[in-house]
């Protein structure tokens, strides 16, 4: 089977120990459960690594001012 146009390419990071702020520069992340303090600290680390960040999670209003701290 060929891949559809609209095919995603992922790309993988390093290991967990080895991945720098470098490594996220100009990357897309998608960061699931953002309304969580996990979620909320990767987001905003991803953010400052330069990465493009994807919020998703249930609380609309925590999102919103996620995005807004973004």
């Amino acid at each position: 089977m060929s891949p559809t146009p609209a095919a995603v390419r992922f790309q993988a990071l390093p290991s967990r120990e080895s991945i720098t702020a470098a490594d996220l520069r100009d990357k897309v992340v998608l960061v699931v459960g953002a309304c969580g303090s996990h979620g909320r600290a990767a987001a905003l680390g991803a953010a400052r690594a330069g990465a493009v960040v994807v919020l998703a999670g249930r609380r609309v209003p925590a999102l919103e001012r996620l995005y807004d701290e973004l």
